[in-house]
């Protein structure tokens, strides 16, 4: 709970001073650099790149068991994986 407490101080710290900021800010360079420091106190570029790296293993999990599905087929001796190889075979006999 104590974590939680400090996360909202924090956040509503880092809100208020880019607030203040921001209001005496004038054109844009000064205003994106505000902007850019209030983003990096805060952490969003931080979450984007977990959600990144949270996407990439996702992705890296699905083709690992599609591989281990086609092996275990393969295994099985699935024709339907085997391609036309069982069909040539069959056909023969």
């Amino acid at each position: 709970m104590n974590t939680k407490r400090f996360l909202v101080c924090l956040l509503t710290l880092c809100a208020a001073i880019f607030l203040i900021a921001l209001a005496g800010c004038e054109g844009s360079d000064a205003k994106k650099a505000v902007t850019d420091a209030v983003k990096a106190a805060v952490g969003s570029e931080v979450a984007k790149k977990s959600q990144e790296m949270k996407d990439q293993i996702g992705r890296a999990v699905d083709q690992e068991a599609k591989r281990l599905t086609k092996m275990d087929n393969q295994k099985k001796g699935d024709p339907s994986e085997k391609g036309q190889e069982s069909t040539e075979n069959e056909s023969e006999e």
